[in-house]
């Protein structure tokens, strides 16, 4: 008797259906620089969606920037979406050309639920307007009451040329309200339903910094390949505060959303960083997504928990000797966020770039890198 008891209560619970997605550890370990993988407050408690084909830079982020994130893996690519990952093979787990509406539900289910974020990570994928419309309300109401927000080339996605299953009938605009870069075309979607980068938004030029932030402190971009060397960005409008801009345009910007702080860049690319240069026609020899990450890093803890208790006012570091000098201002807090040594990008050893024997440590060989941002 004991046990129909137990078997009809056990069939009376609704069972929850599985979820075809793929954890993130740190388990496996690459050479890394740890910006800031200690933070008052702890780990940042935060939503991301990382692609498929470029899964692996959630793991190099969670590597150089304490996190608790919770995950949902989504990929612009309808087959890479589907068949990426290994253990789902087949369209029954993933979705298949023009539908996506199995993982745009579980971002919806995340997104929805009570579980507190301090900021989400946002990919621009195939447009705003692709993710349902309970997620994209969860997005702006939990931003307007303080979550920070990180979106990566924002636009609304062409729901009307090339509807997806489970899409709109229009697109949705309120991504310019939030957004402090606004009004770029869509990229475009071809029949056989693969994204298509819109190339005439898309120009490249050196990044420059365009005014003092937390953000952009003590962050040489000439460390970061850019105008001849690569570095492409959509053409977008400024509504927003500029931090980085290059060509005229504005590639990085913030503002205030309700109570929320937002940024957005304008970079080219299907994972967390710009996409990959050519080493050899770019003539960038040191490991500069290190820097990439460092960015990227700054924005995710300014959206969740603002400019903190530290500032990094100046830094310098001599070339060809191990010496380095900075200035720091703190107001309550002793942590040393980005970097152990106090320069500009100290590795683990507490050694400056010019210092460091191991490239793997993020800084580029002596005599690799321009001298004139070494001073």
């Amino acid at each position: 008797m004991a046990a129909l008891l137990l078997s009809g209560f056990a069939s009376d619970q609704p069972l929850k259906p599985p979820r075809y997605d793929i954890p993130y550890s740190t388990e496996v370990v690459t050479p890394h620089v740890p910006w800031a993988t200690t933070l008052p407050g702890g780990p940042i408690r935060g939503f991301f969606i990382p692609t498929v084909s470029q899964g692996r830079d959630m793991v190099e982020l969670m590597q150089r920037l304490a996190l608790q994130p919770t995950t949902v893996t989504i990929d612009r690519q309808w087959d890479v979406n589907c068949w990426g990952i290994g253990d789902f093979y087949g369209h029954e787990y993933r979705g298949e050309r023009d539908d996506f509406r199995i993982v745009y539900g579980y971002a919806e289910e995340e997104l929805t639920r009570a579980t507190p974020f301090e900021v989400m990570v946002l990919p621009g994928l195939n447009g705003w307007s692709r993710l349902t419309r309970p997620a994209r309300d969860a997005i702006l109401r939990r931003v307007r009451e303080g979550a920070g927000l990180v979106l990566l080339h924002p636009f609304v996605g062409d729901v009307k040329g090339h509807p997806f299953q489970g899409d709109p009938a229009e697109g949705d605009p309120r991504i310019w309200e939030v957004s402090p870069l606004v009004g770029v075309p869509d990229d475009r979607v071809s029949d056989r339903g693969y994204p298509e980068p819109n190339l005439e938004a898309i120009t490249q030029a050196r990044w420059e910094v365009a005014r003092p932030h937390f953000i952009t402190e003590a962050l040489d971009l000439d460390l970061l390949p850019s105008g001849e060397r690569g570095g492409r960005f959509y053409k977008y409008e400024a509504r927003g505060e500029v931090l980085v801009q290059a060509g005229g345009y504005p590639v990085v910007a913030v503002k205030a959303y309700g109570k929320g702080r937002v940024v957005a860049f304008a970079q080219v690319g299907d994972g967390f960083i710009p996409e990959p240069v050519d080493p050899v026609a770019s003539r960038a020899y040191w490991d500069y997504w290190e820097y990439q990450y460092a960015l990227l890093a700054r924005a995710v803890l300014w959206a969740a928990r603002g400019e903190g208790d530290l500032r990094i006012e100046a830094a310098k570091a001599s070339r060809g000797r191990a010496r380095s000098r900075s200035r720091w201002r703190r107001r309550a807090s002793s942590a040393r966020p980005w970097g152990r040594s106090g320069s500009r990008a100290s590795c683990a050893r507490g050694r400056t770039r010019s210092s460091c024997p191991r490239p793997s440590c993020g800084h580029p060989p002596a005599g690799r890198a321009a001298a004139r941002s070494w001073t």
